[in-house]
């Protein structure tokens, strides 16, 4: 009896030292787990501070916005540098040609890290994509170039007058047409052959009239800007439809390298504020073509009702227009 009471006993004694161990084994898990991930979060947050302050003091950072006239320059200049063609992240642009049925693949760096060398220097580039922008219905997009060398500020200056003078190569005897959306300029599809001017069917004298005119226009801007007064030039061409008014308007921006810019004042998202912004906002070196101007003109037996009826006079669209020749 005294036997089975002392077995007992004994069982009794090692299932509590078993358990005090398993408890104390637990206990040193959870400290050691806790160690580990204070250790990892002081690490991390060191990192960061390091990192940060390395930048700070020891890089030099640009953002381009895709609101700024240079990021598409900037995109399509990558797409043709050579660590595009042997990078593994890439962005896919495709447009469709409607002179010809194979469309055009474009590619360039996408959204996340990048790194590369521009004279010698390396360059590390991020590119992320922000909130949805309902005007240019599109996602914004920021691009932050980065490198060791703090005053390399004309490394980048030289990085982004080179993808400009890229984008004017690509271009050069080409036009590029653009038109309203959402009031903002917006390019549509790629740039096209230029008309000849030797193809346009018009009065051999009026044709080198204009043209002189536009040569002396081009060439006098200092004086514009001496006098105060703004640098454009108005002209109105009128006739029947198919006379060739809007093909002259083509050769005239491919003989010159200008930009056709296309309003229409018929849009309903036109306004005097919309259509001022669009006019000072024009691309430069661009022909804003107003068509069919003659449409939007009140008639004779409506202004005559307005006289009847001593209605206020409605504001129309093409005064701003008027306002800017």
């Amino acid at each position: 009896m005294n036997q089975k009471r002392l077995i007992s006993h004994i069982r009794s004694l090692s299932s509590d030292i078993g358990n005090n161990v398993n408890q104390r084994n637990l206990i040193l898990s959870i400290i050691g787990l806790i160690t580990l991930e204070g250790t990892i979060y002081v690490s991390s947050t060191l990192f960061r501070f390091l990192w940060t302050r390395f930048k700070q003091f020891l890089t030099l950072s640009v953002e381009i916005t895709s609101s700024d006239d240079s990021y598409d320059k900037l995109i399509e200049w990558l797409n043709a540098q050579e660590y595009s063609k042997s990078a593994n992240n890439l962005a896919v642009k495709t447009i469709f040609d409607r002179r010809d049925d194979q469309p055009i693949v474009f590619f360039a760096p996408a959204v996340g890290h990048h790194f590369f060398q521009y004279h010698g220097k390396w360059v590390w580039m991020n590119r992320e994509r922000g909130n949805f922008d309902t005007n240019a219905a599109s996602f914004s997009e920021t691009i932050t170039l980065s490198t060791m060398n703090y005053a390399a500020r004309n490394l980048f200056r030289n990085m982004i007058t080179d993808a400009i003078a890229f984008s004017q190569c690509q271009s050069k005897g080409k036009l590029i047409i653009h038109t309203t959306f959402r009031g903002r300029w917006k390019k549509i599809g790629i740039p096209e052959p230029a008309r000849p001017m030797e193809s346009v069917i018009l009065d051999a004298k009026v044709k080198q009239d204009i043209i002189d005119d536009i040569n002396r226009f081009m060439s006098n801007k200092d004086w514009y800007k001496t006098i105060g007064v703004p640098y454009r030039r108005g002209y109105l061409f009128y006739g029947p439809p198919g006379c060739g008014k809007t093909s002259f308007i083509r050769a005239i921006a491919g003989l010159f390298g200008l930009d056709i810019c296309i309003l229409s004042l018929s849009s309903r998202e036109l306004n005097d504020e919309s259509i001022n912004y669009l006019l000072n906002d024009a691309p430069r070196r661009s022909i804003i073509v107003v068509e069919d101007i003659d449409t939007n003109l009140p008639s004779r037996q409506q202004t005559n009702n307005k006289e009847n009826n001593n209605k206020p006079e409605v504001h129309h669209p093409l005064y701003p227009i008027l306002f800017h020749l």
